[in-house]
């Protein structure tokens, strides 16, 4: 809490209490326009994972998507309706 209270992400108060700030507003996923669902989406493993094949598939071609997750990102999404992913897309 503390770290993001450095980065201006939350205020802390006086008796290690913490408060919202005008950035994490843009967080929360039940309140207006949300950048929330998204920062959910890109930190998912399956993210991740892509990320970590992409020096492999730079030289192969192959997308890195498909190559950790096996299959394509439209694929993936039919068949994971309960992440994120869907979410993000609103």
């Amino acid at each position: 809490m503390r770290a993001l209270g450095h980065l201006g992400v939350l205020e802390e108060k006086p008796g290690r209490v913490f408060a919202a700030t005008e950035l994490s507003n843009l967080l929360v996923t039940n309140a207006g326009p949300s950048m929330g669902h998204f920062a959910m989406h890109i930190t998912e493993p399956c993210q991740w994972d892509a990320w970590k094949q992409l020096e492999t598939c730079l030289h192969t071609g192959v997308v890195p998507f498909e190559q950790a997750n096996g299959k394509s990102v439209y694929e993936f999404t039919r068949d994971n309706l309960g992440v994120v992913m869907c979410s993000s897309m609103r």
